[in-house]
């Protein structure tokens, strides 16, 4: 239902470092980025999508559900929790592993408010930069370095799909791990 009513973000270009040059266009997921050119276990994209689009999909939330509200959120079900995000080039978040209990946890979905302030009509432009270690240095391919498709939406039609995303990929296999430990508890 959030995707039908949300602007999907599939396609991102690739960007130097300094977020300068175009590398390449790449579709999104990303689940392994290239990182010659920001050195080990970072990486930075660029997306663009049309206001007017956006709009669209807000007002087919409005129409269908009125009493939700229509304040914006930017959803991505899985990047770094180490990323700095940009909206049409003012810094609008910044998480470093100093601030968040999971550093280089790149399996974390992200639902991040959009200030209106920032979109222009027409044209706008996110930039995305993560962190993370590559899937030779960690346990498990959702836990490495990579960006999945992004969303933009109203809060309210994207809070629900975070809500699941978040109980699918932190809190069931949590919950399962305390059953396997409770299961061998009680077998001794």
């Amino acid at each position: 239902w959030a995707q039908a009513q949300s602007l999907r973000l599939d396609t991102a270009q690739r960007l130097s470092a300094d977020g300068q040059r175009v590398l390449a266009t790449v579709s999104l997921p990303d689940a392994q980025p290239a990182q010659e050119a920001d050195g080990p276990g970072r990486a930075r994209y660029r997306l663009h999508f049309d206001d007017g689009q956006l709009q669209a999909a807000v007002r087919q939330v409005a129409t269908a559900h009125p009493a939700q509200g229509q304040a914006l959120s930017l959803y991505i079900d899985r990047a770094c929790q180490d990323l700095m995000l940009w909206v049409n080039g003012v810094l609008l978040l910044r998480r470093t592993p100093l601030e968040i209990h999971r550093a280089r946890d790149c399996s974390g979905p992200q639902l991040i408010p959009l200030p209106q302030a920032l979109l222009q009509p027409g044209a706008n432009q996110i930039d995305i930069e993560i962190s993370g270690a590559p899937l030779a240095q960690v346990s498990s391919a959702r836990r490495a370095m990579g960006l999945s498709a992004l969303q933009v939406g109203t809060h309210a039609s994207l809070e629900p799909l975070h809500r699941r995303s978040t109980l699918l990929s932190h809190e069931l296999p949590a919950v399962g791990a305390a059953a396997v430990l409770l299961v061998g508890l009680l077998g001794l």
